[in-house]
């Protein structure tokens, strides 16, 4: 009851009214908004009207209002104090308090949210296109029609815009479905079944989307969206906590972001059962705080789904990443390389090359001896040792390992840019120093080399490949390396791979020229003196590389008594020198062939 001066301009506002409202003036209907019925009003704006004068005359006004909320009885909604002003200065606060709605925490602060969840949904929708994983989809599907809902929502708050009734249906119907693709993706995250649960769930949201829609007006929205959407909060964390006693990563999180929600749903159904009536004045406070914890609850449960989502997905990365190591230790990046791969996912059935390459063969003569006694997993341990100690030796000089032997390996070299001999000298310095046991002689390895065009490339069936090489070179490369037992020489090279070698300026000398075992011409096979890992005799064939030289021209021309002469002298120490030694006296007893080239004849490998 207010005292005015009679006749006197006055306008009354009201900052907020919650929901529908009658305003009585001395008993006079003068202004209405909403559905007092139905307790239905999208107009959040200020309310502001002009007092007719005819009701000033007396100077007394008798205010009285009646507030519904959402169908309920008179007095469910709530109200500010009411003030009056004259028009002129009225009419500019009340511009104000328009404006000011942009800064509540249901104006810009929400389109805020809305935005960020909307860039989500896309985000994850594109991850949906590419990958076809449900939970993306969900979560994109739910995320994007939440963010909308909540932008629309925001704007009518801030009176940019307006509803009616169906579309008002509609805004309340569409926050299920997001709600329940939440459900959907917590289903899909965690793996739980519960096929026939889900679809009931499913078939409930959708009867109470169509009732939404096109059932009772919004008298029943109040019960029957705070309900909807706390049971399947509920629903979620029900799942969710299936998804941790099986020990689901990130479960934890998912239920630590659907719990605020569940809080907020039944708040609702608090607030929708008439108990905001009852709160007075603090009425005010407890919708401010619902409204920042909705806001909040949807950052929250979103947020966490992402963080899942992107963690798991991190976790799918890390594993990419050791299972491509891993494949790299069974598939060589050289080897890709050289076939013209980047990454092993690239690799067809039947991809080959054709390249010059220097092919090694390393093994350890008499290992069956070396570990006679030994027990198996002694076996494999020292075989691990023995390569782990190997192989930086091949890649530091630009090539690889192709294939394991057992006992020694077969590696590549491709002509230029990669050191075959260089990498052959720093394998024997490698053996010089491994032990194969406590108390046990040095091991001793065989290495030859021979160079020349390999095909390389992918063989085998639909479901199972393996790289291979096809060449004569591996065959003879294998020959060579069988030379070393021969000749008593740890390194033995083609001249096919004896102009790398001057190129890098290593002694050598030729051994001998044979003819092996299946094949026609002969090969010149020539040892590497730096690769002797005793230092004693590598100083001595140095000396007497020589008189090693002479003795075989004096062969090669049939002269023997000068050969034999010459290789006698050195045949102590030299194990090259006894072979001829041994080949000079029998030829001097059978005699020479009646083409005699010089050329030894292999028989056996």
């Amino acid at each position: 009851r207010w005292r005015v001066r009679p006749d006197y301009p006055i306008i009354l506002i009201n900052k907020h009214i919650h929901a529908a409202a009658e305003v009585y003036v001395n008993g006079e209907l003068v202004h209405a908004v909403g559905n007092i019925d139905l307790g239905t009003n999208d107009d959040h704006r200020p309310l502001s009207f002009d007092v007719p004068r005819a009701l000033t005359r007396d100077g007394e006004l008798v205010i009285a209002t009646r507030v519904a909320y959402a169908g309920l009885p008179a007095g469910s909604g709530f109200m500010e104090l009411w003030a009056h002003a004259h028009p002129e200065s009225a009419r500019p606060f009340v511009t104000r308090e328009v404006h000011r709605r942009w800064l509540l925490p249901q104006g810009l602060p929400r389109i805020l949210v809305a935005a960020g969840l909307i860039g989500l949904g896309s985000l994850h929708g594109l991850l949906w296109l590419r990958r076809r994983e449900p939970e993306q989809g969900f979560f994109a599907l739910g995320s994007t029609l939440l963010g909308l809902g909540l932008a629309h929502n925001a704007l009518v708050i801030m009176g940019e815009a307006t509803r009616s009734d169906l579309f008002s249906n509609f805004h309340y119907a569409q926050m299920y479905i997001p709600y329940l693709c939440i459900l959907w993706f917590a289903r899909e995250f965690v793996g739980v079944q519960a096929r026939r649960a889900m679809w009931c769930v499913t078939a409930v949201v959708l009867s109470t989307t169509l009732i939404t829609l096109f059932g009772p007006p919004q008298s029943w929205l109040s019960i029957l969206v705070p309900l909807t959407t706390a049971g399947l909060a509920v629903g979620g964390i029900a799942v969710l906590v299936a998804g941790i006693r099986r020990r689901v990563p990130y479960a934890r999180v998912l239920a630590a972001g659907f719990f605020p929600l569940t809080l907020i749903g039944l708040i609702d159904v608090g607030l929708g059962l008439g108990l905001g009536s009852q709160l007075g004045s603090w009425a005010i406070v407890v919708f401010t705080v619902r409204t920042w914890g909705m806001d909040l609850s949807f950052a929250c449960i979103l947020g966490t789904m992402s963080f899942a989502l992107i963690s798991r997905f991190a976790d799918t990365l890390d594993e990419l990443e050791r299972t491509w190591r891993a494949t790299a230790r069974f598939v060589p990046d050289q080897f890709l390389s050289l076939l013209g791969r980047r990454r092993i996912t690239e690799v067809q059935r039947g991809d080959s090359t054709s390249r010059d390459i220097t092919v090694m063969f390393c093994a350890i003569p008499g290992f069956g001896d070396t570990t006679q006694g030994w027990t198996s997993e002694q076996s494999f341990a020292f075989l691990n040792r023995f390569l782990a100690a190997m192989e930086p030796c091949i890649h530091d000089n630009g090539g690889f390992v192709a294939q394991y032997l057992g006992d020694g390996f077969l590696a590549m070299f491709p002509v230029g840019g990669s050191r075959p001999v260089d990498a052959a000298v720093a394998l024997q310095e490698a053996a010089r120093v491994l032990e194969p046991a406590p108390g046990q002689q040095r091991v001793k390895i065989a290495i030859g080399l021979h160079t020349g065009p390999v095909m390389l490339g992918t063989v085998g069936s639909e479901e199972r490949l393996t790289t291979g090489q096809v060449s004569d070179v591996v065959n003879t490369s294998s020959r060579v390396k069988g030379l070393t037992a021969h000749y008593g020489a740890p390194i033995v090279i083609s001249e096919a791979t004896r102009a790398l070698a001057m190129d890098d300026g290593w002694a050598l000398h030729e051994l001998d020229a044979v003819v092996m075992k299946g094949k026609v011409e002969p090969v010149r096979a020539f040892e590497v003196l730096s690769g002797e890992p005793d230092l004693l005799l590598r100083r001595f064939k140095e000396s007497e590389a020589r008189a090693y030289g002479e003795g075989l021209a004096a062969f090669r021309a049939g002269d023997l008594e000068r050969a034999r002469s010459l290789f006698a002298r050195l045949a102590e120490r030299w194990v090259a020198a006894r072979l001829f030694v041994q080949r000079c006296d029998w030829f001097l007893v059978h005699g020479l062939p009646d083409r005699w080239d010089g050329v030894i004849r292999m028989t056996v490998k």
